[in-house]
């Protein structure tokens, strides 16, 4: 039942990165941008990243039988790490971004499945079928790495081409005094998440996970 879900959950959000990316690609070739540079703005979004990386999580365990790969993506504390990550993907997006863009027909389905469903899907697979390691607090500071670096390169590259992904972070609009703001708001709130997690997986002690 645990490999069966998993590549269930994996073709889905594949499919659903790879359609989204071509639907950019098609509308921003419209408007006179460049493949790639479609692509990569449609890289540079942290809820695309963190779909790549529940695809990964739940895909490279299978495509690597054993060794480091293997090791890694089945390691507790990157599966828990991506918990964090899309737990922070649905919350951003319902609690900032949602009113922000009207999506209609097939970009609402992969609008939800991007930042909703994929999200809570991978959330409730890792609490059933999760490896049975006990997280260490200090994982909840280790977290917060991918975060800065993603914020950092995106604050650089942005300087150079003018193009932000988020609008509370958009420097030309709001200034780097707000951004700096907001960004420390976001890290602590991934910060919190994190030790959140953590405390209820140690409170959970050591019941089996399901499979």
């Amino acid at each position: 039942m645990k490999k069966k879900t998993a590549i269930i959950l994996a073709l889905i959000t594949w499919i659903t990165l790879i359609v989204q990316l071509l639907l950019v690609v098609i509308i921003k070739s419209l408007t006179g941008d460049t493949i790639f540079d479609a692509t990569i703005n449609y890289l540079s979004l942290f809820s695309v990243e963190s779909n790549i990386a529940v695809a990964m999580v739940l895909t490279m365990p299978f495509v690597f039988k054993e060794g480091p790969i293997n090791r890694f993506f089945n390691a507790n504390g990157v599966q828990a790490m991506v918990v964090v990550y899309s737990f922070m993907i649905f919350m951003i997006y319902d609690l900032v971004l949602h009113d922000l863009w009207v999506a209609e027909g097939i970009q609402f389905v992969l609008n939800y499945l991007l930042h909703n469903a994929i999200p809570l899907a991978y959330i409730v697979w890792w609490f059933n079928y999760g490896q049975r390691d006990k997280l260490k607090y200090w994982y909840s500071f280790a977290w917060l790495i991918a975060p800065i670096v993603y914020m950092t390169i995106t604050l650089v590259r942005g300087w150079f081409t003018g193009f932000y992904p988020y609008p509370f972070i958009d420097v030309d609009r709001i200034g780097i005094a707000t951004v700096m703001y907001n960004t420390a708001g976001m890290l602590f709130l991934f910060w919190l998440a994190g030790l959140i997690l953590v405390w209820i997986d140690r409170k959970r002690g050591n019941t089996n996970r399901i499979g």
